[in-house]
């Protein structure tokens, strides 16, 4: 029998959000969003909705755990002394490709808007992916960044390989 390792850490105090999250065959999963009870975070509207479209702009077509990883570096970066101390702030130095690409930021997928939310929401409140914990920095697997040299490769997960600094 083959037991899978945990994908995504799930810290206790996200009891407080109604969620099933389960586990299915090798690294796949579902999580089905249930509904918010309450939200443990008292973050700001704008720094949710920084984090929101950050999710929705880099990885709405990703899997719900490329999703929270992407948010995750988001939120590590916020705890950095490296970055910004904001969500907005990190998001918009401009080394997330859409923010600076000079498009509008207009989320017309209304589902995976909603997705971002709940998966912000997750992130916000402590929810990891447990393979890229510390994980700063991301990139699309079709990129070759210069700070790839300065980093560890943890995990890529979709089309996005994400490191943490040495």
């Amino acid at each position: 029998m083959v037991v899978a390792r945990p994908v995504i850490r799930v810290p206790e105090n996200v009891g407080k959000l109604r969620t099933s999250i389960r586990l299915l065959s090798g690294w796949k999963f579902l999580v089905v969003f249930v509904g918010l009870i309450a939200w443990s975070n008292q973050a700001d509207a704008d720094e949710l909705y920084c984090l929101i479209e950050a999710i929705y702009f880099e990885g709405r077509s990703e899997s719900v755990e490329g999703q929270l990883a992407i948010a995750n570096v988001v939120l590590n970066r916020v705890r950095s002394k490296r970055f910004p101390d904001t969500v907005c702030g990190v998001v918009r130095q401009c080394q997330f490709s859409y923010y600076c690409d000079g498009k509008t930021e207009i989320m017309h997928d209304k589902k995976a808007k909603r997705t971002a939310h709940f998966i912000a929401k997750f992130g916000l409140d402590g929810m990891e992916v447990s393979s890229i914990i510390g994980a700063t920095h991301y990139h699309a697997e079709y990129v070759k960044p210069y700070w790839v040299r300065f980093t560890k490769r943890l995990k890529k997960i979709g089309k996005h390989i994400f490191y943490v600094e040495e």
